[in-house]
């Protein structure tokens, strides 16, 4: 067998092998159960804030940007009282970004945002990582 034959079957195979994992296995995975706990338990342990997210799924696409869909998205504070509902969430994420420490959003759709405020809020609104998302926004 020719040399370019071998390297361009070798090639193809690595090519192959790849689309699976950054198409398949990725997006299965980052749309576990298992995936999703362990992030509910981390914004819990880091801002004192519950996550719940409802019925959600990850995609990746073609660009580096991970697809980010859920029905409701919602984050309640220390007194269990619901502070953020997103519903129908549409969502574009450059992940080169997130793996820099940055977020970076390409797009963002939802149905419906609830946001309720109030004095206790002030503090964590006026954190600079929280006035970048919402910057985005």
């Amino acid at each position: 067998m020719k040399k370019s034959v071998k390297f361009s079957l070798i090639t193809l195979g690595i090519l192959t092998v790849w689309s699976g994992i950054y198409f398949v296995l990725i997006p299965q995975v980052l749309s576990s159960n298992f995936v999703r706990t362990k992030l509910e338990k981390e914004i819990l342990q880091k801002s004192g804030f519950s996550l719940t997210l409802n019925d959600y799924k990850i995609r990746t696409g073609f660009a580096p940007v991970i697809k980010f869909k859920a029905q409701n998205v919602i984050l309640k504070n220390n007194e269990k009282n619901e502070f953020l509902i997103v519903k129908n969430i549409n969502t574009k994420i450059n992940w080169l970004a997130l793996l820099t420490g940055r977020l970076s959003i390409k797009n963002l759709d939802a149905d419906n945002i609830n946001l309720a405020l109030n004095e206790d809020y002030t503090e964590l609104l006026t954190r600079p990582d929280v006035l970048q998302l919402i910057k985005h926004i």
